[in-house]
């Protein structure tokens, strides 16, 4: 019996065929084949036994076709929409006199082919069964940025990926980011649901760090509690390359973020970092996987979670030193706390090394809030609520403190705060 994903896929097989490149038709007919032969993730699966993603994927069984969107005035000149699944935006297709380009992937077919030929496709090697196959047969859209040698990208780059009337539907995004050497630019991202319909999203981003490259990433993800995310980021970093990533969870009926981070160039500097805020019955799973592969390279990832009421959120964190990748400095940390007796976090740090000149250590914490420390605030005048406030503030503040750029910092602690007062986040969200 067909499953709904393959179904889909040979219903659009000829028109890929026919319309696209014969290289992302050749990766299409490929990804189909991989799943085939292994199947779709299950809860028997070691990586995938606390998310049960057909609770959210169940009976979407549509793919978006058409689409119309209406933009504000408020649009950037490099801010764009993806909005159910297709690019928006002033322009779809940006191309500057220094040879940057920014826009829809599909335009990138015709106007960028070279490039995706030599990257796309490339970084993904997924260790486990997940959802890469699926979003490779199926995507439609994304989001494409080339900075080439050299250039200092000063705009910020602006993507708000925005879900609406799609109640029965699933939607598949693929995104290439490539910095070449000594290129650097910020992009920030927001995944959106603009109502209470819930898709099932799967979401896949390649991002190349070319040498001395330096690129600014912050995620910001706040849908529905309807709506399902399988967000996969695959990342490579060369020589002396900085890649600082965020992925801020605010709301969603089930997220799950993978990142996969390869250190390939000595000196490269590589840090995933963010917080995780379940309510209600939210689910929320985090994959971070950073591999070592030459030496004297350093990475970073930290992560912390609030989880309240019925929630749940997963954090599984791995850091993989390869033979060779000595005087490597690889650090790791996951901290949790529970504001309900029926919340639940589950943690499992985990470090395979095989070099012995190297500086590897990690950490997991799970708890409640600090009664002495509670204690001690009301002692000084503070009510339960806003000692518990400064408390939980205090907690994400180790995280947010670490984003260079004052205004998204002062931004994120402001999404943050109204978070946690169950404050409305959209009026903070339109800024960013």
């Amino acid at each position: 019996m067909k499953n709904i994903f393959e179904q889909l896929y040979l219903e659009s097989r000829e028109f890929f065929k026919q319309h696209e490149p014969d290289f992302i038709y050749s990766a299409r007919e490929r990804a189909f084949e991989t799943m085939l032969n292994q199947g779709l993730p299950t809860l028997k699966d070691e990586y995938w036994r606390k998310t049960d993603w057909k609770k959210v994927a169940e009976g979407k069984t549509e793919i978006v076709k058409e689409n119309h969107f209406d933009l504000t005035e408020k649009t950037g000149s490099y801010e764009f929409f993806l909005h159910n699944g297709k690019i928006f935006g002033k322009e779809t297709w940006i191309t500057t006199s220094e040879g940057i380009m920014v826009g829809s992937m599909r335009k990138a077919f015709q106007e960028a082919p070279e490039v995706l030929e030599k990257y796309m496709f490339q970084l993904a090697q997924p260790k486990y069964r997940n959802f890469y196959p699926v979003n490779s047969m199926l995507f439609w859209d994304g989001l494409f940025v080339y900075v080439p040698k050299g250039v200092k990208f000063e705009n910020t780059i602006k993507l708000s990926q925005i879900t609406e009337g799609v109640d029965q539907h699933q939607i598949h995004s693929r995104h290439l980011i490539v910095l070449e050497e000594n290129a650097q630019v910020t992009i920030i991202w927001k995944d959106l649901s603009e109502d209470q319909s819930g898709p099932f999203l799967t979401d896949v981003s390649e991002i190349f760090t070319g040498n001395e490259a330096q690129l600014n990433y912050y995620r910001y993800q706040h849908l529905n509690d309807q709506t399902g995310l399988i967000n996969m980021i695959y990342s490579q970093a060369g020589e002396k390359a900085q890649l600082k990533g965020y992925i801020f969870e605010l709301n969603g009926g089930m997220l799950r973020n993978e990142v996969y981070a390869r250190m390939a160039g000595t000196q490269s500097d590589v840090h995933w970092q963010g917080f995780y805020l379940p309510h209600n019955q939210q689910h929320f799973d985090n994959r971070i996987f950073i591999e070592h592969d030459t030496v004297n390279a350093q990475s970073n990832q930290a992560f912390k979670g609030i989880i309240d009421d019925e929630s749940t959120a997963v954090f599984n964190g791995y850091i993989l030193v390869n033979r060779g990748a000595q005087q490597t400095n690889a650090y790791q940390q996951n901290s949790n706390l529970l504001l309900s007796r029926k919340a639940k976090a589950s943690s499992q740090p985990f470090l395979e090394i095989y070099a012995d000149d190297v500086s590897c250590s990690h950490g997991s914490t799970t708890g409640q809030v600090n009664d002495e420390a509670m204690f001690y605030l009301m002692q000084r005048g503070l009510s339960e609520q806003q000692a518990r406030r400064m408390l939980l503030s205090a907690f994400l503040g180790d995280i947010i403190d670490t984003i260079e750029d004052e205004e998204i910092k002062e931004k994120t602690q402001n999404l943050s705060e109204k978070k946690l007062d169950n404050e409305k986040l959209e009026p903070v969200l339109e800024t960013i």
